[in-house]
């Protein structure tokens, strides 16, 4: 018998199972002694955890529902203050109404106001605090219950301490809406400094003008609802024992266990026998969002021990609480003392059992080992045999001599490899012809080569495509038929593909028959010597995508040079992208397309550039533009828009839209062409604009006609009247009871007369003497009177500008424009405001006069007259010019005051420009032309007393019969001697006649068939030594340029009175 070797299989085989079984059994009792005190312990820390979470949940939960009960009625204050005020003033109201409904038609009206005041003023409300008041619309207090002593004061004046005009504001909040609330900040009585919101309503007592109101100090409301909460939670409990507490955020007690502490005073400094702050930690808890925990120790009511508790506490900040509820977390002790004590016990029952089983254990295990071990050892002896003779010839394993499923299970794996090892053996051999048979029948060549690129195989695809067999190609390296391109390195691909071992791309090649083709190849390194190559003959392929090429390239070019904007837009997952765009449209849309990965309505939002419709007001989609809808299917042609630029710029463009099909009809793309119309629609505004100033220039000066021709005409009724009314009132005694009459007829003549001149003015046809006036000098000397027209409560501001020049005007033309626009800018302002004049140089260029067709190009004087007053509308400043168009009442304007400052801008060559907006004020520009050759004018003194004559011969002719004889008479009165005729034709003839000196001509302007100017000359023909006076209603051309009469010649405007008439006269033959 052999020795027993100590290391063999199965010595040690028992040796491990003892040892394994020893330790084993050892470890599962340890183990399970353990796992049952880990299981204790865990489950006191499962008890002791659930406790707590279980004490904060409900914690948390009752002290959520108490802070959610004093939220509610925190939110809810101010509108239950409100509803009360609203309640309080609607009863006031009713009782008011019903006093006035019951006494207004039986008792006098301050009685009925005694009345309604002495019903309120007793009604007090909200604990005592509470009361009336009332004022009427003119501000005075009719009842203040609470200050008596302010009734009938004007309160408008009365200021919060938050800087409102309170009685004013409410005015305004009931006038406006009949009722309403009103807040502001006003002192507490009896507190000493500090101010306090306060809500007040108040509301419209239409009957007799009042306002009637209430308010109420919202913290004095606030107290009154915190005492309400207090007095509701302080007697709340939960569990057996547990009930709440509260504190402020400084540290006072407000209430605890169905008590209310607020007298008690601080608790700020509570402490735990462990020195822990209670409130001061409360307070630090209650800050964080969702307030917190504390955990302190406490006595237990009814005992000295001490025990540790936790509290869970919530802040109120809009009332500056802090609530909270506590609960003992020693309760739960006893019950984990009972279980720690029945687990000692069951571990020394389970220790003794666990050795008993040790030792019976280990007999066993020592049996077996010794019977398993054996067996081991015959099936090892068996496979060491099989080896032994397998290594000589083909045999396969005896599972039956072996003992153990293990070791049969290997020698039926032997057994298996060695079948499977020649099936693999015979697979390999098919596939290798399966393979060769693929190699050979592959459409795409296929070669092997070494790594000096000589061929050491090749497949009858790859003889096709170069034209060499099989065997010519063995003598060949694949860079003999690579044809060398210009500026490239034929070796360029084969370095590449040494250093980096695959190699996929292009190549050109010259076949056996000397033809060029294009090829394709892959290619990969099979061994350090050894690679794999595929290609295929591309030539048709190459020069088809070379056609596509310069088609794409053909259409590239036409978008990119096209003269206006083109986008192709594609759509992809919901999203547009612009794909191509020419230069016109980068230029066009600026950075709003560069850079965008997309242009769908779902980032529109982001874009700094955006589309609006034609007048700029509403912003358009992107989802709505002719792209987006084109995508699906909507049609888009000339469509305009208004775009606007990141900058602000703006232009207006023209947009078309058309969808791009594929040959299957689906839409693939869209095409979107912009273009710039900016210009053109510029353009036809701007000749929209000249023509519509075309058109009221043209209506002012039809207007201007009508106007001179109807003025023309009523001055000659007019110089009748007060010509003979003059007359008369001179031959009569001023006691004659028909004298009166007589001067109020004169009277409303020259007030006809002034009416006259202002359409006269208007037209243009009004005669005037020019001056050369330096503007700042004249507008100096007004400031006095133009200060008395607007009024005191207007501020009237001067500004002269500097080196300003001279115009040559009328003085009393220039007079008349400052008055009237004075005038009527005092008028457009209510309750004070500010007038401003200015005066200052301007030039208008010929670019400037192309867009304002009522100037010409050179220098002017600008004056401005600016209020800030009411201004004006657009239907307003269309008509402002018109003679007799007035926005004032009846009888406070007659519509001439603009009319006739329009007249004599017109006059004198010059513009006038008006700028307003309603609500704005207005600001009336007039520019005069500069004077070029400027010549002060001499003021002559008006001679006051009436000149005779001395028996001079006048020549008078009027074609208006009643001026002739009226003239005749006057002029006789005067000491002339007269001659009258109708006509111009019968005056020549008289002057032909007459033996005697004829002094003086007296002429009508206009007249039929010859004007005065054409009788003046003909008659001075026959005699130079006549003098010659014009009178006329308006100035004809020939005798003026544009309605002005030079210095040489005498005028006397009608309607004249005698006085006038024996000026002119005397002037005329005393002339030099």
């Amino acid at each position: 018998m052999a020795p027993r070797d100590p290391n063999s299989l199965r010595n040690l085989f028992l040796r491990y199972m003892a040892a394994i079984a020893l330790a084993s059994l050892v470890s599962w009792t340890l183990v399970l002694v353990y796992s049952d005190y880990a299981a204790f312990r865990k489950q006191s820390a499962v008890m002791r955890q659930e406790f707590m979470d279980q004490q904060k949940a409900l914690l948390s939960s009752k002290v959520n529902e108490v802070r959610d009960y004093i939220d509610y009625n925190g939110n809810l204050t101010e509108k239950r203050l409100k509803e009360s005020l609203q309640s309080h003033v609607n009863s006031a109201h009713d009782i008011a109404s019903g006093l006035y409904n019951e006494y207004a038609a039986s008792e006098p009206a301050e009685k009925v106001q005694n009345m309604i005041r002495e019903a309120l003023r007793p009604i007090r409300f909200n604990q005592g605090r509470g009361y009336y008041f009332a004022f009427n619309l003119d501000g005075v207090e009719e009842l203040f219950a609470d200050r008596p002593e302010l009734e009938g004061t004007n309160m408008l004046s009365m200021v919060s301490d938050d800087g409102k005009y309170v009685v004013k504001d409410m005015l305004s909040l009931c006038r406006e809406k009949g009722e309403g609330f009103y807040t502001y900040y006003w002192t507490k009585p009896g507190e000493k400094q500090g101010s306090f919101p306060k809500i007040a309503y108040v509301k419209l007592f239409e009957p007799l003008g009042w306002v009637i109101g209430t308010g109420e100090y919202l913290d004095d409301y606030t107290h009154m609802v915190q005492s309400e909460v207090l007095n509701r939670i302080k007697d709340l409990r939960f569990e057996p024992a547990g009930y709440f507490f509260g504190s402020t955020f400084d540290g006072d007690s407000l209430f605890s266990a169905g008590e209310i502490t607020v007298e008690s005073g601080s608790i700020q400094d509570l402490t735990d026998p462990n020195g822990v702050k209670i409130i001061q930690e409360q307070q630090k808890a209650a800050r964080k969002p969702g307030g917190g925990f504390v955990r302190y120790s406490w006595h237990r009511p009814g005992s000295d021990a001490l025990s540790p508790k936790i509290s869970y506490v919530l802040a109120v900040p809009q009332w500056e609480w802090i609530i909270g509820a506590g609960v003992y977390l020693d309760s739960i002790e006893p019950a984990i003392a009972a279980n720690e004590k029945a687990l000692l016990s069951d571990l020394r029952v389970k220790i003794l059992r666990s050795l008993i089983v040790l030792f019976v254990l280990l007999a066993i295990v020592f049996a077996a080992s010794r019977m398993v071990s054996g067996n081991i050892q015959a099936s090892v002896q068996s496979l060491t045999r099989f080896f032994q003779q397998a290594a000589r010839k083909s045999i396969s394993i005896d599972t039956d001599d072996l003992h153990f499923s293990e070791f049969k299970d290997i020698a039926r794996q032997i057994n298996l490899m060695l079948v499977e090892r020649k099936q693999a053996e015979e697979e390999l051999k098919a596939s290798e012809n399966k393979w060769r048979s693929y190699v050979e029948n592959a459409p795409y060549g296929i070669f092997t080569a070494d790594r000096e690129w000589r061929y050491m195989d090749a497949n009858p695809a790859a003889e096709r495509i170069t034209g060499y067999t099989k065997e010519e190609l063995f003598k060949r390296k694949v860079p003999d038929l690579i044809v060398k391109e210009e500026n490239k390195d034929p070796n360029q691909n084969y370095n590449a593909f040494l250093s980096q071992g695959a190699f996929n791309g292009e190549s050109i090649i010259r076949r056996k028959d000397g033809k060029i083709r294009n090829i394709s190849i892959c290619a990969v390194r099979l061994s350090e010597d050894r690679f794999l190559a595929f290609v295929d003959d591309i030539t048709e392929q190459k020069q088809a995508r070379q056609e596509i090429w310069k088609t794409n390239t053909l259409l590239t070019a036409v978008i990119k040079q096209a003269p206006f904007a083109v986008q192709i837009l594609e759509e992809k997952d919901g999203l547009i992208s612009v794909v191509i765009e020419n230069d016109e449209s980068a230029r066009l849309m600026g950075e709003w397309s560069q850079g965008r990965d997309n242009i769908d309505s779902k980032v529109s939002e982001s874009l700094d550039a955006r589309f609006f419709t034609i007048d700029g007001h509403k912003e358009i989609p992107l989802d709505q533009m002719p792209g987006p809808r084109a995508f699906r299917g909507e049609a888009a042609a000339n469509e305009e828009y208004l775009f606007r630029h990141a900058d602000g710029k703006e232009i207006m463009v023209e947009a078309s839209a058309s969808p791009v099909y594929d040959s299957g009809g689906k839409n693939i793309a869209v095409c979107v062409t912009f273009h710039d119309v900016t210009e053109q629609r510029k353009t036809e505004q701007e000749k929209a604009e000249l023509k519509e100033q075309i058109y009221q220039s043209q209506k002012m000066e039809s207007v201007g006609r009508l106007a001179g021709g109807v003025a023309h005409d009523f001055n000659n009724m007019l110089s009748v009247i007060l010509g003979f009314a003059e007359m008369a009132l001179d031959r009569m005694d001023e006691n004659n009871e028909i004298y009166l009459d007589l001067k109020e007829i004169h009277t409303a003549a020259l007030r006809s007369a002034d009416l006259t001149r202002q359409l006269l003015a208007f037209a243009r046809k009004q005669a005037v003497a020019p001056k050369v006036l330096d503007l700042n000098d004249s507008i100096t000397n007004m400031l006095k009177m133009l200060r008395r027209l607007i009024g005191e409560d207007i501020e009237l501001e001067w500004r002269p500008g500097p080196d300003l020049g001279e115009v040559k005007i009328d003085p009393s033309q220039l007079d008349q424009i400052l008055a009237n626009l004075c005038v009527n800018a005092g008028q457009a302002i209510e309750g004070g405001g500010k007038v401003i004049i200015q005066t200052e140089q301007a030039v208008a260029t010929s670019k400037f006069c192309a867009m304002h067709r009522d100037f010409t190009p050179g220098e002017y004087c600008l004056i401005s007259v600016q209020d800030n007053g009411q201004g004006m509308d657009d239907e307003t400043l269309k008509r402002l010019f018109e003679p007799f168009y007035t926005t004032k009442e009846l009888g406070k304007g007659t519509g001439l005051g603009l009319a006739t400052i329009y007249g004599i801008v017109k006059q004198n060559n010059g513009v006038i420009i008006v700028d307003s907006k309603k609500g704005w004020g207005s600001v009336f520009k007039v520019y005069l032309p500069k004077c070029e050759n400027p010549e002060k004018g001499r003021e002559t003194k008006e001679v006051q007393e009436i000149r005779h004559g001395n028996g001079e011969t006048i020549l008078l002719v009027e074609d208006e019969e009643s001026i002739m004889k009226m003239g005749e008479r006057m002029l006789s009165r005067l000491g002339y001697k007269v001659m009258a005729a109708s006509n111009p034709e019968e005056g020549l003839r008289l002057a032909e006649l007459h033996e005697g000196a004829i002094d003086l001509l007296v002429t009508d302007v206009i007249m039929p068939g010859m004007n005065g100017k054409d009788l003046a000359e003909a008659v001075q023909r026959l005699r130079p030594d006549c003098k010659v006076l014009f009178m006329s209603g308006y100035t004809a051309s020939v005798i003026e340029q544009h309605g002005v009469l030079d210095e040489t010649t005498h005028f006397v405007q009608k309607p004249f009175v005698y006085r006038d008439l024996a000026k002119g006269v005397h002037d005329a033959l005393h002339s030099g």
